[in-house]
């Protein structure tokens, strides 16, 4: 009787040590969390034990987009065309300093075909950074700028380096193909470059702590514009940039998509992962071209 107690014991002893560590680890499962943000449907991924961090992440979220909307007449980004200044005392001033920084490195790599200087009228260039303040040298004439080519990426970035400070085991943001990465274990993970014709994706790259970014005309129509015309950029389907950081691929792939194959080679120069993708829908068959940067992420 007693051994019969003893086993019964055992047995449920191991039964509950089982059901500890089953629910010990589905705290460390992923969940994907979804919100409708940046125009887009963006995909936050992280374990499960740590999605109330997302309670204090999306108002932040939610502030920055509203500050780089361009369309929003007392964003930040708005006050900087009306105006051509804001002050180092200004509450904008980290932000729009940060990106326009961000911008200009890219601006410089690539000799001008990323510049979210409005339709070519005006260059980043055109935009002195000091201690004191930001401000438009512009002769004459009203400069406007448009961050839509970086601020995606920047907020992508904003979010994981949030997750990151947390000590959050993992974690991935996927805002419409501009996607970023982070894993405590530095093990990279497997990312899709979609294909919008058909199911099979254009390519698969590997992520370790980094990112990964995707311009294309076939949502929104031709809207990606080659600064030194004015006018809409070439006929891809899309372009793709991996980088360290979002923001530096999301402009990359706007430059890209402006620079074409030559921008393949200048890309690798830089260190940046280039694929671009010639085509005009699905039966037509696609024509895919990558820098050697690219390839050495490639499945």
């Amino acid at each position: 009787m007693v051994k019969r107690r003893f086993i019964l014991f055992i047995s449920l002893l191991g039964i509950l040590l089982l059901i500890f560590v089953f629910l010990r680890q589905r705290q460390y499962y992923p969940e994907v969390h979804r919100y409708f943000l940046m125009d887009t449907e963006v995909d936050i991924v992280l374990p499960a034990k740590r999605s109330y961090l997302l309670k204090h992440l999306l108002p932040i979220v939610n502030n920055m987009i509203s500050s780089l909307d361009f369309y929003n007449p007392s964003s930040c980004v708005s006050r900087l065309n009306k105006d051509g200044r804001i002050a180092a005392d200004d509450i904008c001033y980290p932000l729009i300093k940060e990106l326009i920084i961000e911008s200009k490195s890219v601006w410089r790599a690539t000799d001008g075909a990323f510049d979210p200087g409005f339709r070519g009228e005006c260059s980043i260039g055109d935009i002195e950074v000091s201690q004191t303040a930001i401000s438009v040298n512009k002769a004459q004439g009203r400069c406007i700028f448009d961050f839509s080519g970086i601020a995606k990426g920047y907020i992508v970035d904003r979010m994981i380096d949030y997750l990151a400070a947390a000590s959050v085991e993992y974690a991935m943001v996927n805002a419409g193909g501009d996607i970023r990465s982070y894993r405590k274990d530095s093990i990279p993970v497997l990312v899709e470059i979609r294909n919008p014709f058909g199911k099979k994706p254009f390519d698969r790259i590997f992520l370790g702590n980094d990112a990964v970014a995707t311009s294309g005309n076939y949502e929104r129509g031709r809207h990606i514009i080659d600064p030194s015309t004015g006018r809409p950029a070439n006929q891809m389907i899309s372009a793709s940039a991996a980088a360290k950081r979002c923001a530096i691929a999301d402009a990359w792939a706007t430059a890209l998509f402006v620079l074409g194959e030559r921008g393949l080679n200048i890309a690798e120069e830089k260190g940046i992962g280039a694929m671009i993708v010639y085509g005009q829908s699905s039966p037509a068959p696609a024509r895919i071209m990558a820098n050697k940067k690219w390839k050495a992420i490639r499945l």
